[in-house]
């Protein structure tokens, strides 16, 4: 009698299942197919969608998550609204760009070379003073600050925006992302 063994390792994305072992007994007149399995579970591997994933894992927003606002430096410019505000207004308006006036308009505006404001009223802002730009050369601006009129104006004179390139647009550790966040204040 004649054995042949081979193994396989099947380890694909679409069936993720156990290496197995495969034996065949060959007789002179018929064959035997014997399947043991390894009983070792392989992970799957999951693959992020693409976005902003810092390498500290500070950052972790899929595109689908930020809405496309204009563009910056040759790339996209998306922005991302803090989840920790709930008013529903503020997506909104996140969604409709760019203002066309300097004065009295809700939507983002870039004042001075120095701060990302979005308005939705007379008073009520969220800003940002830096973007985040991933390995693809697309921008986020991430609007985690609340702040009033007076309060945007002593901001925009210390000038102090900053353009980060700390992002990868895939997920470069073992963790998945799920579009959290922590940024520091």
């Amino acid at each position: 009698m004649k054995k042949t063994e081979l193994t396989l390792f099947i380890c694909t994305i679409l069936f993720c299942t156990p290496a197995v072992s495969i034996s065949i007994d060959e007789t002179d007149s018929s064959s035997v197919l014997k399947i043991k399995s390894s009983h070792k579970q392989v992970k799957p591997f999951i693959e992020t969608p693409p976005g902003w994933y810092s390498s500290n894992n500070r950052i972790k927003i899929k595109y689908t998550e930020a809405k496309e606002i204009g563009s910056f430096e040759g790339g996209k410019l998306y922005g991302y609204v803090d989840p920790s505000f709930t008013d529903s207004r503020w997506e909104m308006v996140l969604g409709k760009g760019f203002t066309k006036t300097a004065k009295g308009a809700n939507g983002i505006k870039f004042i001075n070379n120095s701060i990302l404001e979005l308005k939705i009223n007379e008073d009520a802002r969220i800003y940002t003073n830096e973007i985040h730009k991933n390995d693809q050369g697309d921008y986020i601006a991430i609007f985690n600050r609340q702040a009033d009129h007076k309060k945007i104006k002593k901001l925009v004179n210390k000038n102090n925006f900053k353009i980060y390139t700390d992002c990868f647009s895939r997920l470069r550790s073992k963790r998945d992302g799920r579009g959290d966040y922590e940024l520091h204040n």
